[in-house]
């Protein structure tokens, strides 16, 4: 099988940006009013349910997800460029489009 090379600051900084984006997706300023409707609770009761280690564990969770992504690129030999990332991006958003207004 042989040994596989890890980018370990590129899985730590997708770790934190997907911590991150969460963070942001979850603020007030975006969907945490209509998260809270949708659970049914209040501010109150989330605040009394939120534990530090929750923090901690979903972290975790994002660096090893984050691995794990790492490791199926690198058996699937996938060799794309960003801007190979960007044109298939836009191609799908194309195609989205086209579904969506035809």
């Amino acid at each position: 099988m042989g040994e596989i090379q890890i980018n370990y600051f590129a899985v730590l900084a997708a770790g934190v940006f997907s911590y991150l984006l969460g963070t942001i997706w979850y603020s007030p300023k975006l969907f945490a009013k209509h998260w809270k409707e949708a659970v049914g609770k209040t501010e109150n009761e989330i605040r009394m349910s939120l534990k530090p280690v929750i923090y901690v564990i979903t972290f975790v969770c994002w660096i090893i997800a984050s691995y794990v992504l790492a490791v199926f690129v690198h058996y699937s030999k996938a060799e794309l460029s960003v801007m190979e990332c960007l044109q298939d991006f836009y191609a799908g958003s194309d195609l989205l489009r086209a579904l969506v207004s035809s």
